[in-house]
């Protein structure tokens, strides 16, 4: 498996795209990165929870974007190490939590 430490922030959109190509080709990996300011909004986000319009934040150098996952709104900010580990569960026939406990396991 590869891994990826990137030691300059990098834009959540930057990610994304990155994301969308090693899924499409089922490649797994992890990487460790910081993003640059960013807000990404989950699929059970509550407007409410948003203090300004996406637009502000867009002006102010922060990115927004809508993300398929659950959870409501998450910062993303220079300085917090983010870690994404790409794994094929299927193709290890594992589920959520066995992998989950072993990565946590790892981390510790």
């Amino acid at each position: 498996m590869d891994y990826f430490i990137l030691s300059d922030p990098i834009s959540y959109s930057r990610y994304i795209t990155f994301q969308e190509r090693i899924r499409k080709k089922r490649r797994e990996c992890i990487i460790v990165l910081e993003h640059k300011n960013a807000i990404t909004a989950g699929v059970n986000t509550k407007k409410e929870n948003l203090l300004v319009q996406p637009e502000i934040l867009v002006k102010n150098g922060i990115e927004f974007h809508f993300i398929k996952r659950g959870g409501d709104l998450t910062a993303h900010e220079p300085g917090q190490i983010v870690i994404y580990p790409h794994v094929d569960l299927k193709v290890r026939n594992m589920k959520l939590a066995q992998f989950l406990s072993i990565f946590q396991k790892l981390l510790i």
